[in-house]
């Protein structure tokens, strides 16, 4: 028997059992099935790959909460402005009351424009991370010009209303950088059945002084007709047939009406003017979500100040002009139904981040999943192979103790035989 060769064998085994033991060691360790790419070249390759778009979904999910959050302090701020505004109105509704003194007037115009002055300041100053939020930077709208908003129009027995175009007219600038301010009224007054005419008449009035007083207007239009009398065709399109002008002669307001029967006799309408909005340089914000090189999701915070929600010039009058009043509070109404839209459109944002967020935790969750089932050990598995080695690093180091304890009896025992059989032979 080659007591020798067994042994070299069975250490040969022994080394490999050895092996096996560290790399059992390392793993329960670390609990990694792939410690180093020589454990799977190509697992590594993967669950590497996988790893990598789990992280970036990790950080595209951190980066929209940010964006989650600056939106939430954007909704505060116009929550606050929406709750200036609904005083604004109550002001100026106890204003529009006859039984106030002009004194009373005066006090509710004070903190209106006190009112109006923190809602520019809150516009000005909100900001998240260093970064204005309500001034426009973070906004790709396109600033509205100056415009006109018909506040009531009454319908008229031919289908149409009071005021029936307003072709593309907007408020003239005479006086400066900003239109004025003003409100007309228009009412059907009455029906001379002799003639077949139509009385209409109204008022247009300014809070701009250079504007002058109140002017008063009245026109003939034949009924069945959309024209004044005094002109001889209906208007072209894209052509106002009435031009309303200030005391100075300066055209500040161009309608049309609707065809006028003689049951539209009371029906009338209210025009008034919002100044164009401003807002600062800049668009929307680009936020990547990791899902992807280039995926981004976008945020976009309208430009907030009292211009750009038409309250910039809420002025009460003090000798009881009633339109001016009900002027004052269709702009308060046009500022609150703007901040509405305003705070639907960022809180519309935030669902939306909510979800991207919500998609791309759960898509971590399952790539994690499948880097873990190529990269992560199998506990039970390794344990059982862990002690396995051991039984075998037992028995291996068992047999080379016996066999290189044994060997020398062994040698001595043979070469003991072979002795006494070369003396037989030699005595033969």
């Amino acid at each position: 028997m080659d007591i020798l060769g067994l042994g070299g064998i069975v250490s040969l085994q022994q080394g490999k059992t050895a092996s096996s033991l560290q790399t059992d060691v390392t793993r329960l360790s670390t609990g990694l099935r792939i410690n180093s790419a020589a454990d799977d070249p190509s697992g590594l390759a993967i669950s590497q790959a996988l790893q990598s778009r789990v992280n970036g979904l990790d950080a595209g999910v951190t980066s929209v909460q940010t964006a989650t959050n600056a939106l939430n302090v954007a909704d505060g701020a116009l929550a606050t402005i929406e709750t200036i505004l609904q005083r604004v109105r109550t002001l100026v509704v106890g204003a529009n009351s006859q039984l106030e003194s002009s004194g009373d007037v005066s006090d509710d115009q004070a903190e209106i424009t006190t009112l109006v002055q923190e809602i520019d300041t809150i516009a000005q100053t909100t900001q998240f991370n260093g970064k204005l939020l309500l001034d426009g930077s973070l906004s790709s709208d396109t600033p509205k010009g100056p415009q006109l908003i018909v506040a009531t129009n009454s319908p008229l027995a031919s289908g149409d209303t009071v005021v029936s175009t307003l072709p593309g007219y907007a408020p003239q600038i005479p006086y400066g950088a900003s239109p004025e301010q003003f409100v007309q009224q228009i009412t059907v007054d009455s029906y001379d059945s002799t003639t077949g005419q139509l009385t209409v008449g109204g008022t247009i009035e300014s809070t701009d002084p250079q504007f002058g007083a109140a002017q008063p207007f009245t026109f003939q239009v034949q009924a069945g007709t959309n024209f004044p009398t005094n002109q001889p065709s209906p208007p072209t399109p894209g052509n106002s047939t009435f031009a309303q002008v200030d005391q100075n002669l300066n055209e500040v307001l161009g309608f049309n009406i609707g065809v006028l029967n003689p049951d539209d006799v009371g029906a009338s309408s209210i025009i008034l003017s919002i100044d164009g909005q401003t807002k600062a340089a800049g668009q929307n914000a680009q936020i990547n979500n990791g899902n992807s090189e280039g995926s981004n999701v976008f945020i976009d915070v309208p430009a907030v100040s009292a211009q750009n929600l038409g309250v910039n010039e809420i002025v009460l009058s003090t000798t009881g002009d009633d339109l001016i009043n009900v002027a004052a509070e269709y702009r308060v109404d046009y500022g609150l139904s703007q901040i509405a839209t305003y705070r639907a459109r960022v809180g519309a944002q935030v669902v939306s981040l909510q979800s991207d967020t919500s998609v791309n935790q759960n898509a971590a969750v399952q790539l994690q999943s499948s880097e873990s089932s190529i990269a992560d050990l199998d506990v039970g598995q390794a344990v059982t192979q862990f002690t396995l080695d051991q039984i075998r690093s037992s028995i291996q180091t068992a047999v080379l103790s016996k066999l290189y304890t044994a060997a020398p009896n062994v040698l001595a025992l043979v070469q003991g035989n072979l002795a006494s059989n070369n003396n037989n032979n030699t005595s033969g």
